[in-house]
C-alpha cells in the first residue's frame, strides 16, 4: 500500500530515511505485511497504526515517545510492539508534544513519554522518559474498569479516555481548565473524570487542541468546549470564557435535524468538525489559513463565529495538525477520493510543492499516480497519504 509523506522533517518524523522537510508527496519506504488503518502524530514524531494492530513509530524519541527499546531518534519506521513493553496490537494511538497515547485491542490504554504535567498518568515524582505502561485509572477504579475505552486522544500536554459508557477521563497540563474548568489544580497527575452537564448526556468523541478541548456528546449534535478562548476556539467571543457550549445549530443553522457531527479535530487555536453531510466547519484562530475559506484579514485573525470550509464536495474525511489540515473528498463521479489542503505551510506540509501559507483549500497533486486514496493522517507540522495500488 503505497505511503506519502510531506512537511516537516527535522527529527526524520516522516519516515522517509533523513530529516530534510519534504515539500510535496514524497513515497515512504514501508512495508508491512498489512494495510494501513491510521497515522497520527504528535510534536516531532508519528505514530501507525495497521489493520492488524501493529504499531509502528518515527521521528523524535528524547522522552520515550515512541515506545521503542533504543533513546535515539529514528528516520524510518520501527515496530513498536514487544519487547519494548507495549500491547501486542494496537487499534488506535494520540500524540501530544513529546509523549504517546495508545489504546490496545483489549480497549486498556497505554501511555509513554513526557510526563512533567502528568500526561502520562503516572504521578511517581519522576519527570520524563517513562517507559510505556498503563495508565493507573484513580482509586477506586483499577485498570479492568477502563476496558471498555473506545476512544483516545492526546494534547499538547493533555491526554484524554472516553468509555464506551460515555465516561470522560483527562490527565495532564489543566491551566484554562482544558481538562477541568472545576479543578484549580495547574496539572492533574493521574486520570480525572469530567463530569459533562447534565444537558449534554453521554460524550462520543474529544479532540485536543494547544490549550483547549472539543468534546462531541448528545449524540453528535452537541459541543462542549473547556480551555483557552483567546483566539475565539471555543466558539464564543467571550475572550474571558473557559466553557461553552454549542448546538449544531450553533454550528450551521441551516441543518435539519438528521445531521450530525461524525468527525472533530482541535489545532493549536482552532477547531474543525466534519458533518455527516459531507460539510466541513472551522472557527478559531484563521491568520494563516486554518478555517479554509477567503476572510478578510482582520475577520480571519480570530472568529468565534464557525465558516463553512470552502472545498468543492463532500469530505469523507478529515486530519488536523497544528495548524494545518486535509480533507479527503469522494467524487461519485468516478469513484476517486481526492485530497484537499489548508493553512499554514512554513514546512510544506500542505504538500504543494512551496512554503507559502494556504487560505483556501488546494488540491494536492502528484509527481506520479499515487492509485486510490485510502486515508489521511496528520502530525503537528506533517502530512500523510495512504493509497491502493
Amino acid at each position: 500500500m503505497p505511503l506519502f509523506a510531506f512537511g516537516s522533517n527535522g527529527h526524520g518524523q516522516l519516515g522517509l530515511g533523513h530529516q530534510e522537510d519534504c515539500h510535496q508527496p514524497a513515497p515512504c519506504p514501508f512495508t508491512a505485511k498489512s494495510a494501513i488503518a491510521s497515522i497520527t502524530g504528535g510534536g516531532n514524531h508519528t505514530l501507525l497504526i495497521t489493520a492488524s494492530g501493529e504499531l509502528w513509530a518515527v521521528g523524535a524519541h528524547d522522552a520515550g515517545q515512541l515506545g521503542l527499546p533504543s533513546s535515539a531518534d529514528t528516520t524510518l519506521f520501527a515496530p513498536a510492539t514487544v519487547p519494548s513493553g507495549l500491547p501486542r496490537e494496537v487499534m488506535a494511538a494520540a500524540g501530544g508534544w513529546t509523549h504517546s497515547v495508545l489504546l490496545s485491542t483489549q480497549h486498556q490504554v497505554w501511555t509513554c513519554g513526557a510526563n512533567r504535567h502528568g500526561q502520562c498518568g503516572i504521578d511517581s515524582g519522576d519527570d520524563d522518559k517513562h517507559a510505556p505502561s498503563a495508565t493507573v485509572a484513580p482509586s477506586p477504579i483499577a485498570i479492568a474498569d477502563l476496558v471498555r475505552v473506545h476512544h483516545i486522544a492526546a494534547g499538547l500536554r493533555t491526554s484524554w479516555a472516553l468509555s464506551a459508557d460515555g465516561l470522560l477521563y483527562g490527565w495532564g497540563c489543566n491551566r484554562h481548565g482544558r481538562l477541568n474548568p472545576s479543578l484549580s489544580a495547574r496539572n492533574i497527575m493521574r486520570p480525572t473524570l469530567l463530569a459533562l452537564p447534565p444537558s449534554l448526556g453521554r460524550a462520543v468523541a474529544v479532540a485536543c487542541g494547544q490549550r483547549h478541548t472539543v468534546i462531541v456528546a448528545n449524540h453528535g449534535r452537541s459541543l462542549y468546549c473547556l480551555g483557552d478562548n483567546r483566539w475565539h476556539q471555543l466558539g464564543s467571543s467571550d475572550e474571558a470564557a473557559r466553557t461553552n457550549l454549542l448546538s449544531l445549530r450553533d454550528i450551521a443553522p441551516h441543518l435539519d435535524d438528521s445531521v450530525t457531527i461524525v468527525e472533530i479535530g482541535a489545532g493549536w487555536s482552532h477547531t474543525i468538525v466534519r458533518l455527516s453531510n459531507g460539510e466541513v466547519w472551522a472557527w478559531g484562530r484563521g491568520d494563516r489559513g486554518q478555517l479554509g475559506v477567503a476572510l478578510p484579514a482582520d475577520a480571519r485573525r480570530r472568529r468565534a463565529e464557525p465558516v463553512r470550509v470552502a472545498l468543492p464536495s463532500a469530505a469523507v474525511a478529515i486530519a488536523v495538525g497544528s495548524e494545518h489540515a486535509l480533507a479527503l473528498l469522494d467524487d461519485d463521479d468516478d469513484d476517486e477520493h481526492r485530497c484537499f489542503a489548508w493553512g499554514w505551510n512554513e514546512h510544506g506540509n500542505c504538500g504543494l510543492g512551496h512554503t507559502d501559507d494556504v487560505y483556501t483549500p488546494v488540491e494536492i497533486t502528484w509527481p506520479s499516480p499515487p492509485g486510490r486514496i485510502r486515508g489521511i493522517g496528520a502530525g503537528y507540522g506533517t502530512s500523510f497519504v495512504w493509497a491502493r495500488e
